[in-house]
């Protein structure tokens, strides 16, 4: 049987997305900004750096984020 309009609404799927960060903000802080969904410790991996890292101004960072998903037509 097919699915409801209601039932595709809710399947949510994570998508990369880029930022920009503010000077001084750490990965804790940027991620709560950003409303980035990833783990922080994979948030750090994918972008190079150290959990503990203090982010520069303009510093460019993929972040994760739930979208709803979309079948390709």
């Amino acid at each position: 049987s097919s699915m409801t309009a209601k039932e595709r609404k809710s399947i949510m799927m994570t998508v990369i997305h880029i930022e920009q960060a503010k000077e001084g903000e750490s990965l804790s802080s940027f991620s709560k900004r950003t409303h980035n969904t990833l783990k922080l410790d994979y948030l750090a991996l994918i972008n190079g750096l150290e959990e503990d890292a203090v982010l520069k101004e303009g510093q460019w960072l993929k972040i994760g984020l739930k979208v709803p998903y979309k079948a390709s037509e």
